[in-house]
């Protein structure tokens, strides 16, 4: 039940967010979509960062110790909240006061300041949800994320499209804060009920006891956030500064839109197998372990081959849903199908290193190398292909992750 409802959450949540794309991008047209996504990608890159890995670590520490130590378990939730808070306050600050420097030496477009600043709201909510979900998945509380998604699908898409009919990208940035903070009230009723129900309450005392959890888990896993995210969002700039570098961004844009759609179901699929296998560990569970490890690669592997096949066949049509003109971008999508594959089958090998610990080791010989790889071939190659050089670079960073993990799982010994 754990993945039916964590995936009709998630098709809310997705689905929301693939319509309003679609909607901003025929209202807006093909260069103003650019701007918006790149807007996008920019908050969502400084969330990520500013987020610390509070989500990964509140599902990791929640799943192990909700039976074991629910003391334990309720000084993760405590931590988890003031660091959020924090950090999030802070992104916003931080984000207002380079926005003017930002929008005009770096996008090369000054008159996206004000967009960049109206994005703080939904910042800040960007980075307590997404504690918020790593506590509830960490709970497998998936029946009330499923709820949530709908809550949060039904605010944000009409007023993300009312705001973009009469004011543009302002209008759609307004209504990601306004339904944001809404998702954050609804996380918090969530997450209060189902950590009661379950006898763990937030502690903010001793939260020092936990800096084995901080120095072994939260800080590689937050460097990685720090290396990865801006990676990303440095690809994206070096296409939006490219000749007609705005358009080529909603190209690649309206492509990644569709593969997150055909990830979707695997992805999912991971987040509760990784709630499940570090229960399991918590458990000193072995066997079940290995088998929901196999199984849950085997499944994922299927499902996004077999979604990529169909997109295969039917992907100009698809893309067309934003406009006549997106259906260009076809070539792009079939290179981001290929980086799909071979991430979630990454993902899946990487549940190891995750539920074992070896944060160190996944930044080092997994989140750099990748990384690395996107930025210089995205520098290379994105101002003279476009949007298939960024996507050619996407693919090539996620190979050398999975190669790097395929390593490193088969040292393990983790088999059938």
């Amino acid at each position: 039940m754990g993945v039916t409802w964590n995936l009709i959450g998630a098709l809310f949540n997705q689905g929301s967010a693939f319509a309003i794309n679609i909607i901003i991008a025929r209202l807006l047209g093909r260069t103003l979509f650019g701007e918006y996504s790149i807007i996008l990608s920019t908050l969502m890159t400084i969330s990520l960062i500013a987020q610390v890995s509070t989500g990964i670590t509140a599902t990791r520490y929640l799943a192990e110790f909700r039976v074991r130590d629910p003391d334990r378990a309720g000084r993760i939730l405590g931590l988890c909240t003031i660091v959020s808070a924090a950090t999030g306050a802070l992104a916003v600050i931080i984000l207002c006061s380079l926005a003017p420097w930002l929008s005009d030496h770096i996008l090369k477009a000054p008159h996206l300041s004000l967009s960049l600043q109206i994005g703080g709201g939904f910042l800040f909510f960007a980075v307590i949800n997404g504690y918020q979900i790593g506590a509830l998945s960490g709970l497998e509380n998936f029946k009330n994320l499923a709820k949530a998604g709908l809550c949060n699908s039904c605010l944000m898409v009409p007023l993300c499209s009312l705001g973009a009919w009469n004011w543009g990208i302002n209008g759609a940035l307004t209504g990601l804060a306004i339904s944001g903070m809404v998702n954050w009230l609804i996380h918090q009723h969530f997450l209060k009920e189902a950590s009661r129900a379950q006898g763990i309450f937030p502690s903010y005392h001793e939260l020092g006891r936990e800096r084995r959890a901080l120095t072994n888990f939260v800080l590689p896993a937050a460097l990685s956030g720090l290396i990865s995210m801006p990676a990303l969002w440095l690809a994206n700039v070096f296409l939006v500064r490219s000749p007609n570098g705005y358009n080529e961004m909603a190209m690649y844009s309206a492509a990644m839109n569709i593969r997150t759609l055909i990830l979707l179901l695997p992805r999912n699929i991971n987040n509760v197998s990784c709630s499940i296998l570090n229960y399991q560990k918590g458990l000193v569970n072995e066997n079940e372990y290995r088998r929901t490890y196999w199984i849950n690669l085997i499944i994922t592997s299927v499902l996004v081959l077999a979604g990529g096949i169909v997109v295969y066949f039917a992907g100009q049509r698809i893309l067309g849903l934003f406009g006549k003109s997106f259906e260009e971008a076809s070539p792009v999508l079939l290179i981001l199908l290929l980086s799909g594959f071979i991430e979630i089958v990454a993902i899946s090998l990487y549940q190891v290193m995750q539920t074992k610990k070896m944060m160190w080791l996944t930044l080092f010989g997994v989140a750099i190398p990748n990384h690395v790889t996107l930025v210089i071939l995205a520098y290379l190659i994105a101002p003279h292909l476009g949007a298939m050089g960024l996507a050619w670079a996407y693919t090539a960073g996620w190979a050398i992750a999975l190669l790097s993990i395929s390593v490193v799982v088969r040292r393990t010994g983790v088999t059938l």
